[in-house]
């Protein structure tokens, strides 16, 4: 009579932010998030990891061996399809810790969005460029969040605009990326694996487990049972 294997420990999830990039360091200098003269550059569009994000990425391979558990037959790799992710991942657990894990893009795990760094890439250019991912889950070309395609009507800006800021797409307002973390959390909780390991980015962490500080590939591990007290448990959104 064969019998079910024992589960070792509840459902697990592990957030990883990706590595520093160019978009981190511009905001981190002259041009501070809320301060009077900021400026978006499209040079910063769908940013991608700086060097020292390459070199984060690179060593996170190593601290991954050593802090997390990673099971083909139970956990599964969720990436955002966001450059700065995707890099971090195939840098840091491409052909590695992951050897026999599912690995998928999900869209729900991009940053929310802010600046045209975090607008993405075609869907056909991602699919030539990482073949290592999933990208059956999504079907646009054009994935990434669109204001007047996903919400429509009059835009109210919400971010600073006290002075002579300027911004060069519209932002994703907070309702809707609060109904999108809830989604995100409805199919986290959905899977069946006992291990789901997230690629994402700050705002993403921040908003499902109220973590404020998630430095450049900083490792931030929740079990499920935390994260339905935090969301609510599954809706009908």
């Amino acid at each position: 009579m064969s019998t079910s294997p024992c589960k070792t420990r509840p459902k697990t999830i592990t957030f990883i932010r990706h590595g520093r990039t160019h978009a981190n360091e511009y905001l981190s200098k002259t041009h501070r998030w809320g301060s009077p003269t900021f400026t978006d550059s499209w040079s910063l569009l769908d940013s991608p990891l700086n060097p020292k994000g390459i070199d984060q990425a690179t060593a996170l391979k190593e601290t991954l061996k050593n802090e997390i558990q990673v099971d083909p037959e139970s956990t599964i790799v969720l990436v955002s399809p966001l450059t700065r992710t995707l890099e971090t991942f195939r840098l840091s657990g491409n052909g590695g810790i992951y050897e026999g894990c599912g690995v998928k893009a999900c869209k729900l795990l991009a940053e929310r969005t802010y600046l045209v760094s975090d607008k993405g890439t075609e869907l056909s250019t991602l699919v030539n460029r990482y073949g290592n991912v999933d990208f059956s889950d999504i079907d646009e070309e054009d994935w990434w969040f669109d204001y007047d395609r996903d919400v429509g009507g009059e835009y109210v800006e919400w971010r600073p605009c006290d002075a002579e800021q300027v911004y060069l797409n519209n932002g994703e307002p907070q309702e809707y990326f609060e109904k999108r973390m809830k989604r995100l959390y409805e199919h986290l909780e959905r899977l069946p694996h006992d291990h789901i390991v997230c690629y994402t980015s700050w705002g993403v962490i921040r908003e499902v487990t109220g973590k404020d500080e998630v430095r450049n590939c900083e490792i931030c591990e929740v079990s499920m049972e935390e994260l339905r007290k935090r969301m609510g448990g599954v809706s009908k959104l």
